[in-house]
């Protein structure tokens, strides 16, 4: 299922913004927890910044998060309790770091 990731909430999402999304999801599905799981991190961090910087608030990139996760085939291959605590964690590495990142650390 593919959807229109240019715009999320009424809200019209850069080319910049499309991509980090692409790549953290990217890197979420295929973390084993090690070297992955840092490049996962910073792909969050990146992502976060750039929503930060563009006036997302959290929940639109939650939002576009979840479209763009659900895109994905590999979900296919996966039983819905795996697919659902990786989604879970990962957004909560979303949700901390949209707002550690914000300078509230």
């Amino acid at each position: 299922m593919q959807f229109d990731q240019a715009s999320v909430a009424g809200r019209s999402t850069s080319a910049h913004l499309t991509t980090a999304t692409d790549r953290t999801v990217e890197l979420a599905l295929h973390s084993d927890g090690g070297t992955q799981n840092l490049d996962l991190q910073r792909a969050m961090r990146a992502l976060c910044e750039e929503a930060r910087r563009q006036g997302m608030r959290a929940e639109e990139l939650i939002v576009l998060f979840k479209k763009t996760w659900q895109g994905r085939p590999e979900l296919q291959r996966m039983s819905r309790e795996e697919t659902g605590r990786l989604f879970d964690s990962v957004v909560t590495m979303c949700v901390e770091e949209y707002y550690d990142g914000d300078g509230a650390r």
